[in-house]
């Protein structure tokens, strides 16, 4: 029933060791659904899962919030505690630095937006000048793109324009966006989640 439950019927006769890793994080998965549990606790559920897999265990745990099971789950993807959790509590070298549902936290600690650019040429003078644009200070340079955390994206975006062409740089993506808990992790922490 358990492997029904997670996608696995087909591979019941077949050796673990000849499972992906996805596969072996499943079947983990519905090891720990064995005898029913009331309480569940969930270290890095979907780790190594690729993103089909991991939408099938977070189906699977949103089932059984909605049969009132506690789930404590760890985890570093933020993406996936905002998809899941009720209460997030965000912890940064071994303590707790923050408590709250999703919303409440990206309220109190978020920045009001989020406008990300894709340049085609990155200088140090023109990250220079974006990061004076941020609140506080906040500037993410990361995969080919800037993060800038904004108080008021309306105003601040054509300013971001304006000093991105100011310098000779050509624009290829703007894109203004809500907080979310990884920008939340990132205020709080001063750090992205890989470091």
């Amino acid at each position: 029933k358990l492997l029904k439950f997670m996608g696995l019927s087909d591979y019941a006769d077949k050796l673990v060791k000849t499972y992906s890793g996805g596969m072996k994080k499943k079947l983990s998965f519905a090891i720990a659904l064995i005898g029913d549990p009331q309480i569940l606790i969930l270290d890095e559920p979907t780790t190594g899962m690729d993103p089909q897999a991991r939408r099938e265990v977070w189906e699977k745990i949103v089932e059984m919030k909605q049969e009132k099971r506690a789930i404590i789950l760890a985890t570093h993807y933020m993406e996936e505690a905002e998809a899941l959790a009720d209460r997030v509590i965000i912890m940064n070298q071994g303590k707790m630095i923050a408590e709250g549902s999703p919303e409440e936290l990206k309220m109190r600690y978020g920045p009001k937006a989020v406008v990300t650019v894709r340049l085609l040429d990155y200088s140090n003078e023109v990250l220079d000048a974006l990061k004076t644009m941020a609140s506080e200070g906040k500037l993410i340079h990361e995969n080919g793109e800037v993060k800038i955390h904004v108080e008021n994206p309306d105003e601040a975006a054509p300013r971001i324009v304006s000093e991105i062409l100011k310098r000779g740089t050509k624009l290829e993506l703007l894109r203004i966006t809500r907080p979310t808990l990884e920008d939340v992790f990132l205020r709080l922490t001063g750090r992205r989640l890989s470091e």
